[in-house]
């Protein structure tokens, strides 16, 4: 059984997933710590969100950081909404003394040292990310390198909702039956191959196709299987089907249905693709 993350990455919709889908996930999620605090950092999808705009360094590469309102801000929260109508040497004063932990958050989160180069007009321009925690939010520039950075796969929480609730599709695979290239060429309509009493109890959910030269016996419809069955190893039993196909190599060479042979399941042949 795969590791979360392992299913995860090998996940249809996530397999070779940029950056910017990861970060775009509301599974996306980051543990820390600063300033004798633990939280989980998450991103901000609140829209048209009210900032303050600070011009920043980290290592030396300029930002712009976006400063939002927290309780925890004690003065800087109770003039924040007369903020613009103040001398702006105040407003910048009280972040440098309110906003300590906030800037070791950022400090923690991209692992560079964060300097305070005044305020901002705005926002940069171009694309800009918004993060929080419980108490604190801010938003900010990345660099290629640090979207890089952030959007790796392994961020992404696997216990979250919309991850549980991924869903991709599977064939239930019935028996593998050894045919040789003779045999295969002169299967008919009409031709019954036994599946045995058992057949079921040996049935799986094929997810990745057949290797090259097999040939099995699948449902012709197929089933929709959850990330949480997996993760959970609770999926579905694999249940017999009436319309069956023959496949080899993921080409289907006939269509059939599920025939009773003497008390003895079979595959029967109905149609013959060419």
């Amino acid at each position: 059984m795969l590791e979360p993350e392992e299913l995860l990455r090998a996940w249809p919709s996530w397999q070779k997933s940029s950056a910017d889908k990861v970060l775009s996930s509301p599974a996306w999620r980051m543990d820390v710590s600063f300033a004798r605090q633990r939280d989980r950092l998450t991103i901000d999808h609140a829209e048209n969100a009210d900032e303050i705009y600070l011009k920043v360094s980290l290592d030396d590469i300029e930002h712009v950081l976006g400063v939002r309102d927290s309780e925890r801000y004690h003065d800087l929260h109770l003039i924040w909404s007369r903020k613009d109508a103040l001398d702006k040497n105040i407003v910048l004063a009280l972040i440098e003394k309110e906003c300590g932990a906030l800037f070791v958050l950022i400090e923690h989160v991209f692992g560079r040292d964060l300097k305070i180069n005044g305020l901002a007009k705005g926002p940069s321009k171009g694309l800009r990310t918004a993060f929080k925690t419980s108490a604190y939010s801010f938003s900010i520039d990345l660099t290629s390198e640090m979207r890089l950075s952030l959007g790796d796969i392994s961020y992404l929480d696997p216990k979250h909702d919309s991850i549980r609730a991924m869903t991709r599709t599977a064939r239930a695979d019935y028996a593998a039956i050894t045919l040789d290239e003779s045999a295969l060429k002169d299967i008919e309509v009409g031709d019954v191959i036994p599946l045995g009493k058992d057949y079921l109890s040996k049935a799986i959910w094929n997810l990745e196709g057949f290797a090259e030269n097999e040939v099995h016996v699948v449902s012709a419809e197929e089933s929709s299987l959850r990330f949480a069955d997996f993760a959970d190893d609770t999926l579905p039993e694999v249940k017999s089907s009436a319309s069956m196909l023959l496949v080899d190599n993921d080409n289907v060479l006939a269509e059939g249905e599920l025939y009773d042979l003497g008390g003895v399941p079979c595959f029967k042949l109905t149609r013959i693709h060419s």
